[in-house]
């Protein structure tokens, strides 16, 4: 079980190494390219998989594994609600909940940990070079990163977005990515927070 303190520690390590290979390289490569249209493609990719995982192919309701944590500790899945009363409740539970969660992901250490990020992932695949297999152990390794904290499905939708952005975002520029990947996690906690004010109450 890994401990809260660990968890911090392991966060802060990898946002010392990505931070560092993202300014060395800046540094050494001179490339500073951006394209400000092509980062909001980082947003693209994320609505996409997200429509074909969660909304076409529902794999976390065909597949209720996948929404368990390899090293958080949860409680037991629950299971579906019989009644309306209960569906109500847990629905309540979960608006309750919610506000909490996006304010968490606006703070300012959730924020400067994307940036570190990308550092960590796409220097260097961009060392050894954007092939098929490259940008493959680059969309799993973004999707590990995540298991401290979020469940198999998450993970798998963030490697198959990543993976997607280090093919078609990734070639027009390394600061193009970061910044989608800022604009994607703002754009995120913006979309719940529509969603859940045109949600009937």
């Amino acid at each position: 079980m890994i401990s809260v303190l660990r968890r911090e520690r392991i966060y802060a390590g990898i946002r010392f190494a990505g931070y560092s290979l993202l300014i060395v390289y800046l540094s050494i490569s001179n490339d500073f390219t951006f394209s400000f249209c092509w980062s909001f493609g980082f947003v693209a990719c994320s609505a996409l998989v997200v429509l074909v995982a969660a909304r076409l192919l529902k794999l976390h309701e065909r597949f209720p594994r996948l929404r368990r944590y390899l090293v958080t500790p949860v409680d037991p899945i629950p299971p579906p609600p019989a009644t309306y009363e209960e569906w109500r409740k847990q629905d309540v539970e979960w608006r309750q909940k919610l506000p909490e969660f996006l304010r968490s992901q606006l703070k300012l250490p959730v924020l400067l940990t994307t940036p570190a990020e990308d550092g960590l992932i796409c220097v260097p695949l961009l060392l050894f070079g954007l092939n098929p297999f490259s940008v493959l152990a680059a969309a799993v390794a973004f999707g590990a990163l995540h298991l401290m904290s979020r469940t198999y499905f998450d993970c798998l939708c963030k490697s198959a977005i990543y993976g997607l952005v280090c093919a078609i975002v990734l070639p027009h520029g390394l600061l193009t990515v970061v910044v989608g990947h800022v604009l994607n996690n703002l754009a995120a906690v913006a979309a719940v927070k529509i969603l859940l004010k045109s949600a009937p109450a």
